[in-house]
């Protein structure tokens, strides 16, 4: 009987065995005990001993950025949450499951120790295998998996390939997202490029702007300076229609008009000139466009404008007088200080001083005609007459000549030259002789007596 139901018994117990793996019989533990053993072992390994629940079936959770993978929808978190559900029950069921199985090896290790106190010749009686059954059939509904348990098994598998195709598209995304950065990075070296030749283009653009500025401000200058010199064209075109032509220039009388005009001129030209030795020195064109002015009556300064500068003018004028009235003073004093230490200086009964450079060979006769030649200058030695250089000779009685020069010509004989330094007052005097001979200028003359007859 035991023979009969230990073949029974392994009857039953083939398919687990064939099910759960090859077991070892040479390990000194029964078979049945063994896969017991090992199955608690299994479970044991995969609960902890700190912790009676189960641990979840990991799921790798890719590191993904949220903008670059899809979220579930919500049919699919549902399912996911109803497997986690049916997961923790068959784990409890699990649990519960190995407790019974604990408690079957207990009682069929009990079994067998009372079979083995039982006399060895004595016929095993008939065993009920009814717990045994349930015992298998707890083994093989632990083992085989329900529908359930399929399906949450289908779900984990669905969530693994999902997980390893979003794996991929993030890998995907991360290359894409490397290419972009690239991208931009190459998109940002041509920006800055472009931003400094923009710069560049902006600089060259200010400095032509200038150019062209400047060059509007001399153009607006330019016309200005047409628009002047052609209103002083229109001006002259005015002005020239009061000189006359050389052709209308027949009459007596345009003939004495002109030649009061050139007079006229003369005496202002002779006025600059003395003007000119005084430091001053007039623009004629100016002069002369203030004269065409005052005979057309277009003058192109106000009267208060023209009386002022009258008035500047002659306080000019005046200055500049003055100034070479007191140089030509000083001038003349220090010539004649020095010249009245050389030796033959005698100082005349008119006051002007003399030397005799030769006295001559016969006297001259109170009725001589008497030829003489005369070369003036002033104290620094310029020459404003020379007349034996030029060749002229002046010839005439002696009675006729100034006192200053028949008495100088009284020193002398026929042939007798002297030099005399005149002061101002026997000379020109205050006014001078414009242009050549300044106010108050202390002249210097060397007389020859060329010829006298006897009279």
């Amino acid at each position: 009987m035991i023979s009969c139901s230990r073949q029974t018994f392994f009857s039953l117990m083939l398919p687990l065995m064939a099910a759960s793996g090859a077991l070892y019989a040479d390990e000194g533990v029964p078979v049945l005990l063994q896969f017991a053993e090992q199955y608690h072992q299994q479970g044991a390994q995969e609960i902890p001993a700190n912790k009676q629940q189960p641990t979840q079936i990991p799921v790798q959770k890719p590191t993904v950025k949220v903008s670059q993978v899809r979220e579930p929808t919500t049919n699919q978190r549902q399912q996911l949450m109803a497997v986690h559900k049916t997961l923790r029950e068959k784990e409890a069921q699990l649990e519960r499951q190995q407790a019974t199985i604990l408690s079957l090896q207990q009682e069929l290790t009990a079994l067998r120790v009372a079979s083995t106190l039982t006399a060895p010749n004595t016929a095993p009686s008939q065993q009920d295998f009814t717990a045994l059954s349930e015992f298998a059939s707890a083994v093989r509904q632990a083992l085989n998996l329900t529908p359930t348990e399929r399906q949450a098994q289908a779900l984990i598998a669905e969530a693994h390939k999902t997980m390893g195709e979003l794996q991929v598209q993030l890998t995907q995304l991360q290359d894409k997202n490397r290419k972009q950065a690239k991208q931009l990075e190459d998109n940002g070296l041509q920006l800055a490029a472009a931003l400094e030749e923009n710069a560049k283009s902006a600089q060259q653009f200010e400095q032509v702007s200038k150019r062209a500025s400047e060059a509007e401000q001399e153009r607006v200058a330019g016309n200005q300076v047409e628009k002047r010199l052609r209103k002083e064209i229109d001006d002259l075109r005015s002005r020239a229609t009061l000189l006359p032509d050389k052709l209308t220039l027949t009459k007596p009388q345009e003939q004495q008009s002109y030649a009061a005009g050139v007079a006229l001129g003369r005496d202002i030209q002779t006025l600059l000139a003395e003007r000119k030795t005084w430091g001053i020195d007039p623009d004629k064109t100016t002069l002369l466009g203030g004269m065409i002015d005052t005979f057309n009556g277009h003058y192109q300064l106000s009267e208060a404008v023209l009386v002022s500068a009258l008035a500047e003018s002659e306080k000019t004028v005046n200055a500049g007088r003055t100034k070479a009235v007191k140089d030509q003073q000083a001038k003349g004093e220090s010539f004649v200080s020095e010249f009245r230490k050389k030796k033959g200086v005698k100082k005349s009964s008119a006051g002007f001083w003399y030397r005799v450079d030769y006295l001559g060979d016969e006297a001259i006769a109170e009725t001589s005609l008497v030829d003489i030649v005369v070369k003036e200058m002033l104290t620094d030695g310029r020459v404003i007459q020379d007349m034996d250089r030029s060749g002229k000779v002046l010839s005439q009685p002696l009675s006729a000549y100034p006192p200053l020069f028949r008495e100088a010509i009284g020193y002398l004989r026929n042939h007798g030259s002297l030099t005399m330094v005149v002061p101002p007052e026997l000379a020109y005097g205050e006014a001078g002789y414009a242009p050549q001979i300044p106010p108050n200028a202390t002249m210097v003359y060397e007389l020859r007596v060329v010829d006298a007859d006897k009279g």
